[in-house]
């Protein structure tokens, strides 16, 4: 195992955990489960597909379909230029949730997006997916849909305006930075909170109200993430104007929850009155106490880790009273009372599922040998980046990944300084350059696969700026062929020597997944995010591809901002190496210098690691991943919503 792991231990990690009653040790917190038993959910027990179809037809009843809500939908459609069609959707929401398809049938309930999707479902509320068909207002056809259950998508239509003030000035980026800890540049006006972001949670309450009544849905609901947290409070108000008092809720956050303290710094600051001048008049921390009072209407609130469901309690305690809120400890992690009603708090780590991702990166395999066809514009791109890579791979001693969307709360920028310090010491001692044990190779590399993201949005556009200056800055600084340093690695010829860092500046989830099974280490220093399921994905690969493949497995190089570094610190899986999140490099200068030095050195232990150290850390990882996969994430909820019947 990994002695740094160990040696640094959060001592916080683990009272949060013990107050927590448990969280990390479900077998002393669920008690008799009614037709699941005991032992499904202890911590090291594998949850079978058999299982998981047993307590969904005994909570759900047959063939009753669950209702889902989402701001993301599991299809979009698309205006391919000769008539619409599909496209599958993307991110951890969709990706965890269309699981339940396996088990069930589904009505998913999400917004209609702009441009061609609202253009071809103009007022429809309800689309089916089928196999085949004529696509028209009422179905998509989706010819390799393979879930055994049906999928129909039920819609809400905001006005433009309404989706602009929602989702552009709201959830993005007003309430993602502040629960990613990241500098605002200013707050929304209070009528886009009033008439945006409430306007389309009212919208949602009243398609999901509409549908609990329904003979054909089961009772229980599944609401999903940050844009969505007014909806628990107002679809409660309407089930009790129809009478359907029977409907059971589950709100899960996939994003970070901070310390109470850290909402202090935004909560007690109003929303901007109608002009956009001064604050508006009795709003302070109106909204904010209406989100948690919203949030405290549902019957199971679900966090990622158990910090952030920690951190929720004691915020709600703090804005709306330590004698108006309560909490005791449950069976089902904590069980928090206000007004009345009682909700049960717990952490559901989102995960994978192992063989899917195994299965695609032998796709990935796959695609690399396909033969060259010149009609194929992406099929010669994939291969020309393969080839590009491999020949890297070949030239560097120790493989570095990265792989992430460019957002300031992943900490992209300041990994990169921890990388370049790491050079400047191999530099300093004459190992960069092929002087060492490893003659002929560089020292190290890194494969960097930064994908745009909310580029509308003026600190991401700047955020992008500084990252690539960055990288330019280190090519150029240390390659061996200057000539050949600069852009990204589509400009980069094979036999020209060797970059630092060779980028990419788009998605290639095939790509990405195939470089897990080539490279050293994966580094992800976020300072704050909810999971990171491309840890989990690197954790099931890299040991494959070392069995498989006759390669080394890599190590998991994760700062503690992520969930998915707290999840393994709860659980005790030591086989990874963390580092604390980077400070902030703006506002406190001292410790991000102290951050970078630190990572430095540690990256250089990392990538030191011998082959049987990095062996048994990547199998107990594998393993970890494997228990805990997306079937337990699944079944732990509805093993929760058992709990309050």
């Amino acid at each position: 195992m990994l002695k740094l792991t160990r040696r640094f231990l959060p001592l916080l990690a683990l009272s949060l955990a013990t107050l927590w009653i448990g969280a990390c040790q479900p077998i002393n917190r669920l008690g008799n489960v009614s037709g699941t038993g005991l032992a499904q959910v202890q911590k090291d027990h594998v949850v079978t597909e058999a299982e998981l179809q047993a307590i969904t037809t005994s909570l759900m009843g047959e063939n009753k379909s669950i209702i889902m809500a989402s701001d993301g939908a599991p299809y979009g459609i698309v205006n391919n230029g000769s008539g619409f069609s599909t496209q599958i959707g993307s991110g951890g929401v969709v990706t965890g949730l269309s699981g339940m398809l396996k088990y069930a049938p589904v009505t998913w309930v999400t917004r209609a997006k702009g441009g061609s999707e609202a253009d071809y479902l103009t007022t429809q509320q309800f689309v089916s997916v089928a196999t085949s068909g004529s696509t028209s207002p009422t179905q998509v056809v989706d010819p390799g849909y393979s879930h055994p259950h049906s999928l129909r998508l039920a819609y809400v239509h905001p006005s433009p305006q309404e989706l602009d003030y929602y989702y552009e000035n709201i959830a993005n980026p007003f309430l993602w930075f502040v629960q990613h800890q990241i500098p605002l540049a200013g707050v929304p006006q209070d009528y886009k909170w009033q008439d945006g972001y409430k306007a389309v949670n009212e919208k949602f309450a009243t398609a999901i109200a509409d549908l609990a009544t329904r003979d054909d849905t089961a009772k229980y609901i599944f609401l999903h993430d940050y844009q969505l947290y007014m909806l628990p409070g107002m679809l409660e108000e309407k089930l009790q104007n129809t009478g359907c008092a029977c409907v059971k809720t589950l709100h899960f956050t996939h994003i970070p929850w901070p310390a109470a303290t850290h909402w202090l710094t935004v909560a007690n600051t109003s929303f901007l009155s109608n002009s956009g001048g001064t604050p508006t008049a009795n709003n302070s921390r109106t909204w904010f106490q209406e989100i948690l009072e919203s949030m405290l209407a549902t019957d199971v609130l679900g966090f990622q880790t158990i910090d952030d469901g920690y951190n929720f309690v004691e915020t709600a305690k703090m804005f709306l009273g330590a004698n108006n809120v309560s909490s005791v400890p449950a069976d089902q992690g904590l069980k928090v009372s206000y007004k009345g009603h009682i909700t049960r708090v717990d952490a559901f780590p989102i995960s994978i599922d192992p063989d899917y991702i195994i299965g695609k990166y032998e796709e990935a395999r796959a695609k690399r040998e396909l033969p060259k066809d010149g009609s194929n514009e992406s099929l010669t791109v994939y291969k020309k980046k393969i080839s590009t890579t491999e020949y890297y791979r070949s030239i560097v001693n120790k493989l570095i990944l990265r792989t992430e969307r460019l957002d300031p709360a992943k900490g992209v920028y300041e990994g990169l300084e921890a990388y370049r310090e790491l050079l400047e010491k191999k530099r300093a001692n004459g190992t960069l350059y092929g002087q060492d044990e490893n003659d002929g190779q560089y020292a190290v590399g890194m494969i960097a696969i930064l994908v745009p993201t909310r580029e509308n949005v003026a600190e991401y556009r700047a955020y992008k700026e500084d990252v690539f200056a960055l990288v330019e800055e280190i090519n150029q600084e240390f390659a061996e062929d200057i000539t050949h340093a600069e852009g990204d690695a589509t400009f980069f010829e094979v036999g020209h020597g060797w970059r630092p860092i060779l980028y990419y500046n788009y998605n290639d989830w095939l790509y990405a997944l195939y470089m897990m099974g080539l490279s050293d280490m994966l580094m992800a220093t976020s300072r704050a995010d909810g999971m990171n399921l491309v840890a989990k994905e690197f954790a099931s690969i890299s040991p494959y591809a070392a069995k498989n493949y006759s390669s080394f497995p890599g190590t998991l190089f994760l700062s503690d901002g992520l969930g998915v570094t707290k999840e393994f610190l709860n659980s005790r899986m030591n086989g990874f190496q963390f580092v604390g999140a980077p400070p902030d490099r703006k506002t406190s200068p001292p410790a991000y210098n102290r951050w970078v030095s630190k990572v430095a050195n540690d990256l250089e232990m990392g990538l030191r690691l011998s082959i049987p150290d990095r062996q048994a850390n990547a199998d107990e990882a594998a393993d970890f991943v494997r228990t805990n996969d997306l079937k337990k994430w699944l079944f732990r909820q509805l093993v929760a919503f058992q709990q309050v019947n």
